[in-house]
């Protein structure tokens, strides 16, 4: 049994441990449109998105996964990776992109990436002191390390 994976049915892309109340991550993404149209929020797994097509591609259950979703003229693209080292916790990388669907016009997109704990630890972070941009996020999370 691997320690992380994608055991988060209820949005796009989620990881988590297979612990209770552990440290979890997920992405957001959000699509900007000009004029009256509303910002459309994507992080839920909802019906109502409207999204031409998600779901999996390739999952083996287990060690990695690729998908696709269509979310109209965007293209969100997701993969994961666990590696898993004997006498140590698991690791896992994830690589995430979003495109214009051929043919259309581009609209500008937010991906927001997120690590959240739920349990009492503390995570920090370090960031470049120019950009502003997260550099590390680190921290003790019990079984986890």
């Amino acid at each position: 049994k691997r320690l992380w994976g994608s055991y988060r049915s209820n949005v796009y892309f989620g990881m988590r441990p297979r612990l209770p109340r552990s440290l979890i991550a997920g992405l957001v993404w959000v699509k900007h449109s000009s004029g009256r149209v509303p910002v459309q929020i994507r992080h839920m797994c909802e019906h109502g998105d409207g999204l031409d097509r998600y779901g999996w591609m390739k999952h083996d259950g287990v060690s990695f996964g690729e998908q696709e979703i269509i979310d109209g003229n965007v293209i969100v693209k997701t993969d994961f990776l666990v590696n898993s080292n004997p006498g140590v916790s698991d690791s896992w990388t994830a690589r995430i992109s979003a495109e214009p669907r051929p043919g259309t016009a581009a609209t500008p997109v937010s991906l927001i990436f997120y690590l959240y704990n739920e349990g009492s630890e503390e995570l920090k972070y370090s960031s470049d002191t120019e950009t502003r941009e997260v550099d590390e996020v680190f921290g003790n999370i019990q079984q986890i390390g």
